[in-house]
Formats: structure tokens, C-alpha cells, sequence
């Protein structure tokens, strides 16, 4: 039917017809040109945000907190749980590490040489009891006994020791962990001045030399 009509309209109203397609053709043709070139130009200012946004997340430039949530107490204090010094470790503080195995070390010792004391006196102790001759033959049993109690009592405080530095570098770590980003800032300044302060006396308000504890916030 429509080729019909289109057979039997006049070329006047045909080639206006066409004409205006043709137009409309080139209006659409020419709009979409546009929209791709500001899409074109558009684009490389994206690649440069997205640039900057990858630098700061290499270099570590982001928000506080951020950055406290990337450095976790709890990571701090389960290294140091798992092996003293890790946590000291994970915070950037090795000086601390020589610190903390010179304690448990000092501690090992001491556990070992005073149960190898106590060891030995209550072996003498039980050979003396069955009749035998032990080498403390210069102590009576009563001294004997004495000492093993004493060296039994140093075994004990080497270990309760040694737990209190395992439990003081596990402390360490975690408060480390809390301040490891605190800002040590410049702007923040404190240092002793001299002053007077009012002191009463029956003549009434003297004012005596004193120092004051001055704080700056630049």
C-alpha cells in the first residue's frame, strides 16, 4: 500500500520530503559527532584523576583513618602472643626486640641454675632420709631443707619473672600499635619558664620566684 501512495504522490511533494530527511539525517549525523567529542576530551581528564587517585594509594597518601585501620592493635598484640618481639616488629620498634629477649633470656637462666639447685637438695634430702651419705654433708638436714625451700622459692619468681615480661612486651605492642600514627607534630611545643606565684602571708599576697610549664600551639 505504501509504495502505491508513494507512486502516486507529485515529484513537488517528494523532493521536499527528501529534502527535510536528508536534513535531519545531517543533524543527527552531526550531533552524534559532537557528543563523541566530548567524550574524546573528557576521557583524559578521567585518566588523570584516576592517575592521582593510584599515586596516593601507592605512596600511602590517605585519610587518618585509613591509615589507623590499616595498623591494627590487635594484629600488634597477636605477633607478640604468638612470638615476643613480632609485635615490636610489626610496630617498627626493633631496638625493643634485644630488650625483650635479654629479659626472657635472664629469666630462662634463673629458672634453670635454681631448679638445678632445687633439684639436687631434695635428691640429697630423700638420700639422706633412707640412710645414705649425700655430698651436703655440711649442712644439717633442717639447713638442707631450708635451702631447697629457698631455691624452690627463686625457681618460682624466675618463672613469675619471666611471665611478667612476656606479659609487659605484649602490653608494649599493643600501646605502641594505639600511638603508632599519633602526629609528634612540631606545632605542639612545651618547655619551663620562669614566673611569680601569689603566695599568702600574713602581710597578705607576696609574689615569689617559680617556674611554669608553658605549652605552645602554633
Amino acid at each position: 500500500m505504501s509504495a502505491c501512495i508513494i507512486k502516486r504522490l507529485p515529484l513537488t511533494c517528494v523532493l521536499p520530503a527528501a529534502i527535510i530527511l536528508l536534513a535531519c539525517s545531517a543533524a543527527i549525523a552531526q550531533k552524534a559527532d559532537s557528543l563523541k567529542e566530548k567524550s574524546d576530551t573528557a576521557a583524559p581528564h578521567l585518566t588523570n584523576v584516576n592517575a592521582v587517585t593510584d599515586k596516593a594509594a601507592v605512596t600511602g597518601d590517605s585519610i587518618p583513618s585509613a591509615k589507623n585501620k590499616a595498623h591494627s592493635a590487635k594484629k600488634a598484640l597477636l605477633y607478640s602472643a604468638l612470638l615476643p618481639g613480632l609485635g615490636q616488629a610489626y610496630n617498627r620498634k626493633y631496638w625493643k626486640i634485644p630488650i625483650i629477649y635479654a629479659g626472657l633470656g635472664a629469666m630462662g637462666y634463673f629458672i634453670y641454675t635454681n631448679n638445678l639447685q632445687y633439684v639436687a637438695m631434695q635428691n640429697a634430702l630423700v638420700i639422706r632420709t633412707n640412710g645414705g651419705i649425700d655430698q651436703y654433708q655440711q649442712y644439717t638436714t633442717v639447713q638442707l631443707t631450708t635451702l631447697r625451700d629457698q631455691w624452690h622459692y627463686n625457681r618460682d619468681l624466675s618463672v613469675v619473672g619471666a611471665l611478667a615480661v612476656y606479659v609487659l612486651q605484649l602490653v608494649d605492642a599493643e600501646v605502641d600499635a594505639q600511638f603508632f600514627n599519633f602526629n609528634m607534630s612540631d606545632d605542639i611545643s612545651a618547655h619551663f619558664a620562669p614566673a611569680f606565684s601569689p603566695v599568702s602571708t600574713l602581710n597578705g599576697f607576696n609574689m615569689v620566684p617559680s617556674l611554669a610549664l608553658v605549652i605552645k600551639l602554633k
